[in-house]
């Protein structure tokens, strides 16, 4: 299992349409249909896929805002959000492939 991640653009809404969660995954989360039709202040415009051998299994953004809010974020921090993988999908290590993959991917990414 290769997994890989990569930005889709408001458009790509198709391509992981069918990507589901757990109804009580829901609240933290989101849904598809949520992330791509509201899109929130101070999060990227564009929802990067997590792929699992090149097809999209999940999807999260990146907070690019910084808040005082949090509590512990410091300006400049950037904020991981919506993340999900697929129902079907998960238990079988592609979270946390894509979380080791995720350093290399931002610091490319937002240098």
């Amino acid at each position: 299992m290769r997994v890989t991640l990569a930005p889709l653009r408001l458009t790509d809404f198709p391509l992981v349409a069918a990507i589901n969660v757990r109804a009580d995954q829901i609240l933290f989360s989101g849904s598809v249909r949520e992330v791509f039709e509201n899109p929130a202040p101070d999060v990227d415009v564009d929802v990067l896929a997590i792929n699992s051998d090149d097809a999209p299994v999940g999807l999260f953004r990146i907070d690019t805002g910084y808040t005082a809010a949090y509590g512990f974020a410091l300006q400049g921090d950037l904020g991981l959000r919506t993340v999900m993988i697929d129902a079907a999908r998960q238990g079988k290590g592609i979270g946390t492939s894509a979380m080791r993959a995720l350093p290399a991917f931002l610091h490319e990414t937002y240098p």
